[in-house]
């Protein structure tokens, strides 16, 4: 009969941490400018194959962005090396550049650039840089696009703001069923001040007062602090938009009928302050007054 083994006891062994694989440095490195390139407005894509007129290329960072109508490609080669970039390097760059057709390539390097590789890429279609230099030169373009995405956010939580209201004359109007008449003066509000911090931005006019909807008031000094704090502000005017959009909805279901326009002769054909609305009912269509001529 054969003995058995005994299976070795794990008593007193401590268990080994999970080792965790963090990612290489130039991985890192190249994530960081395809994200430069992202806030900028453009596409981009890290570790990109190619197609070009001859092969296949791996591209550390390929650009592509619209304007004018027109497509642009760009090329960023990402070398993140502790010694200097030689000219071989820049030539290969050049010649995968003309096979993709790159307009424009950004050779990016925190170690520098050897003489020969400088004087390659003069008067060409590259760029010696540094990923620290590249941020410097673009961050008023970076600026001026974080307004720019800003404003159009606003822009669309202006036009959901309208849709909760209607207008009785040009000072008034009435909200929707279920929507606080002061709520909604509040939100629009934040909307109108955010509005009007942007343009502040845009002129150089600081200090500004940055009011969102469900943060305190803040004072921004600079476009990069009204950028930072536009962000936040965004976020809680859009949750408070939210919160009157589910009390409007909440307020047509249990009040039937939709509150409609009607036409402009018959607008013009009332008098000030007895502006009729209509009241919107499968079967037919009912003509009421509103609460301000009610009042009189």
């Amino acid at each position: 009969m054969a003995e058995s083994i005994p299976k070795p006891s794990l008593r007193g062994r401590k268990a080994q941490p999970r080792q965790i694989r963090r990612a290489p440095a130039w991985s890192v490195y190249q994530e960081k400018a395809a994200d430069l390139f992202l806030r900028l407005g453009c596409t981009a894509e890290s570790n990109a194959l190619v197609d070009g007129a001859r092969a296949r290329h791996a591209v550390d960072v390929w650009v592509t962005f619209g304007h004018f109508g027109i497509n642009h490609r760009w090329m960023v080669e990402c070398k993140f090396w502790r010694m200097s970039v030689t000219k071989e390097k820049i030539l290969v760059a050049q010649q995968v550049a003309a096979d993709v057709g790159a307009e424009k390539v950004f050779v990016l390097s925190e170690a520098g650039f050897q003489s020969g590789a400088i004087r390659a890429a003069q008067h060409t279609n590259l760029m010696l840089t540094s990923l620290a230099d590249l941020r410097a030169v673009t961050k008023g373009e970076l600026l001026s696009h974080a307004l720019d995405r800003g404003e159009m956010r606003l822009n669309g939580l202006d036009h959901r703001i309208t849709t909760l209201h209607r207008e009785s004359d040009a000072t008034s109007f009435r909200p929707d069923p279920g929507v606080s008449p002061g709520e909604l003066t509040e939100v629009m509000g934040y909307a109108f001040g955010l509005g009007l911090n942007i343009k502040k931005a845009r002129l150089d006019d600081f200090p500004v007062v940055v009011h969102g909807g469900t943060m305190a008031p803040s004072v921004a000094k600079s476009v990069l602090e009204v950028v930072d704090q536009l962000e936040p502000a965004l976020i809680g005017l859009e949750q408070r938009v939210k919160r009157l959009e589910t009390k409007s909805r909440q307020g047509r279901e249990s009040k039937p009928g939709l509150w409609i326009g009607f036409p402009q002769p018959l607008r013009d054909s009332c008098l000030p302050g007895r502006l009729p609305f209509f009241q919107a009912k499968p079967d037919k269509v009912v003509k009421s007054y509103s609460w301000k001529h009610s009042l009189r």
